[in-house]
């Protein structure tokens, strides 16, 4: 019966570690969604003004 005891604070750790893993993914992807999102609004945004200066007189 002793020896199972260890099983548990192994089993706390890897649940531990795989969430934090998890929330790490979450926030990298959300980080990186935005930062693209960013850049391309950026391009977007600069193709625009171009597109507009070359149409006007």
């Amino acid at each position: 019966m002793v020896s199972g005891w260890w099983i548990l604070p192994a089993l706390a750790l890897s649940l531990g570690m795989m969430t934090a893993a998890i929330v790490f993914l979450g926030v990298l992807v959300t980080f990186g969604g935005m930062l693209v999102l960013t850049g391309a609004t950026a391009l977007f945004a600069s193709h625009l003004s171009r597109k507009a200066a070359c149409e006007s007189p």
